[in-house]
């Protein structure tokens, strides 16, 4: 327990998720998804399960990972727990959990194939603590076709720290990805889906929606009656980045499209010295020294290497009184960190577009 609350850290935030989640599915595209017996898949080999993924190029939601990395790294290690990853740290995304929620025997037979090639000692579910601050949330079992079912007791951001929070060696993939995998044995179609929820201020119908990766967004939009927007944002409104253009076409790792009415940031303001990034920082490093190097144009070497360990969650901004968004500029740091190992080369141009 010690262990746990020693690792806490991150922040809490106030979810907005209904009435997303508690809503279907929209399936554009034509997509379907079809009943079938999980019993009709249990004899399916090793081999095949692995040449399947490996073909699929199938990519985990939350990290952005190829799934037959994430395989190929647990295979050399023992799995204590494969988890099926259905937290949406966000405040307004929910398509991980809609995913598990909606296609509950999709997500538990792309674990049991997982599962297959791991053999791991236990199987879970994981959800966020609260999935929303009005407690309007759809019911929520305690299992799933057998697999049970748990909220996760830590803050934002979480499904990185999930392998320190379960003691032992622990494979977390995403609800959405294992959608994919089943899909791709049930149907024998190779298209992959991209789970997108649309929300915000700005939104008439906020929801959930499945389609192909690449569908413009400007598609999705037509689901969800958007009314006039300041800030249009791919991604969460923690760490993803604004966008001019609907016509920008979303990808596996696109688990939100979130339209705001007013949004802004300033990033002239004084640091005051409080320490609150310091004490919100998940990953425990050191914001203020490396927003400080950052604007300054300092190249401290032990600085730079914290500045890689950032998971660019935007707690640290988020927090921040004086609004300085310390989140840029040390996300403009480790793109000078990188650049200088791999090339030796300059700071790239200003990301403008970020939030």
């Amino acid at each position: 327990m010690l262990f746990k609350r020693i690792i806490r850290g991150g922040i809490d935030l106030s979810q907005h998720k209904e009435p997303a989640l508690s809503r279907d599915i929209i399936m554009l595209d034509g997509i379907e998804f079809k009943d079938f017996d999980l019993s009709e898949y249990r004899d399916i080999d090793t081999e095949t399960i692995y040449k399947m993924i490996e073909l699929s190029k199938i990519r985990d939601e939350h990290t952005g990972e190829f799934l037959i990395d994430i395989i190929n790294r647990a295979l050399l290690k023992e799995t204590d727990r494969l988890l099926l990853n259905a937290v949406d740290d966000d405040p307004y995304t929910s398509a991980s959990y809609s995913a598990m929620k909606n296609l509950p025997k999709y997500a538990v037979l792309g674990l049991n194939l997982v599962g297959k090639l791991l053999k791991p000692k236990k199987r879970r579910c994981v959800i966020n603590p609260t999935l929303d601050d009005e407690g309007i949330n759809s019911k929520i079992p305690e299992k799933i076709f057998g697999l049970q079912v748990k909220k996760v007791n830590l803050s934002y951001p979480i499904s990185p720290r999930l392998d320190r929070y379960y003691d032992g060696q622990v494979v977390s993939i995403g609800a959405c990805a294992l959608v994919n995998l089943a899909k791709m044995v049930v149907d024998g179609d190779m298209t992959k889906i991209c789970f997108v929820t649309v929300a915000g201020d700005a939104v008439g119908y906020s929801c959930n929606v499945a389609c192909k990766v690449g569908t413009p967004i400007k598609e999705i939009l037509n689901e969800t009656s958007p009314e006039k927007y300041q800030k249009l944002i791919l991604g969460s409104v923690m760490s993803g980045r604004a966008i001019e253009t609907t016509d920008v076409g979303v990808e596996e790792t696109t688990k939100s499209v979130i339209l705001l009415k007013k949004y802004s940031v300033r990033t002239d303001l004084n640091c005051i010295g409080c320490s609150r990034c310091v004490s919100a920082c998940p990953q425990r490093l050191s914001p203020y020294y490396i927003y400080k190097a950052s604007k300054r144009g300092h190249e401290d070497k032990a600085l730079m290497q914290l500045a890689k360990l950032c998971t660019d969650c935007g707690c640290c901004s988020y927090v921040c009184p004086g609004k300085c968004n310390p989140a840029h500029y040390i996300r403009l740091y480790k793109r000078r960190a990188l650049l200088n190992e791999k090339e030796g080369g300059e700071l790239l141009e200003t990301d403008t577009n970020r939030v």
